[in-house]
């Protein structure tokens, strides 16, 4: 009975690991841009404060129809730069360690880690 059961017992033990889900597959690792982490529509998976969030006013203008559309991924990072130089946005963004993009909203969470 201990021959059968033993060899039983971890033929399902090695199954049950095999099928657990591996979170390390999520892991990546992140740009960084002017000394901030720079992460787009994902969060780190430190813990963390938003300092402030930006939000882009600006929109690219066609001239032929004259609709605005969203900036792209990369005007709309030169513009949080932008905004977290100006004055009113220095103070809150003082100690800023990463900046977490959502291009869709055309905004950015300035964040600190804790």
């Amino acid at each position: 009975m201990k021959k059968i059961l033993i060899p039983l017992c971890v033929f399902f033990l090695s199954i049950s690991i095999a099928a657990t889900p591996n979170e390390e597959k999520g892991l990546a690792t992140v740009n960084k841009m002017h000394g901030y982490y720079l992460f787009t529509d994902s969060r780190p998976n430190y813990e963390y404060q938003v300092l402030t969030t930006l939000e882009s006013k600006r929109v690219n203008m066609d001239i032929k129809s004259l609709e605005s559309y969203s900036l792209s991924y990369d005007q709309l990072k030169e513009e949080i730069f932008r905004l977290m130089d100006q004055k009113k946005n220095k103070e809150k963004c003082t100690g800023a360690e990463a900046i977490i993009l959502y291009p869709e909203q055309q905004k950015a969470d300035i964040i600190k880690f804790k």
